[in-house]
């Protein structure tokens, strides 16, 4: 399968440091239900590919840059996504269980219903994302950006770093209805649901 010279030519290029082998970069491609637990894709490009359903368990994806990427229903338990780049992603539904995002940028990512329980999402920037019912309980928001992102149903028991957040507003209201809260008041109602209220 095509897929699979690519990634046999980026393990090379990336244990050769670049000398051999060639970086994966893949674009509109369907990897839907494909496996790649385990594998060290860090620093890998799939822009704009459906990577539904997908098992990326303890995938390392560092680096990477998953753009425009849908990745609904996904398995990302444990996955390294260190300083990733997933503008626009979708991960709706997904498994993120422990994974591992600090400083990754989410920009307008779409995360309705997702799993992030345990998350290291520290330094990450969630700007606009939809967090709409998503599970962030026990996780690491420290240092995090969350601005003009969708909270509505959000679960976040247990959550740190809430008091570090950078957070200029967030919407709680409804499908098809903005409720915006702001500064403060958009701090103080994401830290009663951190303390579980």
């Amino acid at each position: 399968m095509l897929i699979d010279n690519k990634i046999t030519n980026h393990a090379k290029w990336i244990h050769s440091l670049g000398r051999q082998g060639e970086q994966l970069y893949v674009s509109a491609m369907d990897l839907s239900k494909q496996d790649f637990s385990a594998m060290d894709l860090s620093e890998a490009v799939l822009l704009d590919s459906n990577l539904d359903m997908a098992n990326l368990m303890q995938a390392n994806l560092s680096s990477s840059n998953l753009g425009y990427s849908s990745l609904k229903s996904s398995n990302l338990t444990g996955t390294l996504l260190v300083k990733a780049e997933a503008n626009h992603a979708n991960f709706g539904k997904a498994t993120m269980v422990n994974c591992d995002a600090f400083r990754a940028t989410f920009i307008a990512s779409d995360f309705e219903e997702a799993d992030l329980t345990g998350a290291n999402l520290a330094s990450a920037l969630l700007s606009e994302a939809n967090l709409e019912n998503a599970i962030l309980s026990q996780g690491d928001l420290s240092y995090s950006t969350m601005n003009g992102c969708r909270v509505r149903g959000i679960q976040l028991a247990g959550v740190k770093g809430i008091e570090t957040l950078a957070v200029d507003w967030i919407d709680i209201g409804p499908k098809g209805r903005v409720d915006k809260l702001v500064g403060k008041d958009a701090v103080e109602w994401l830290t009663r649901r951190a303390n579980g209220q």
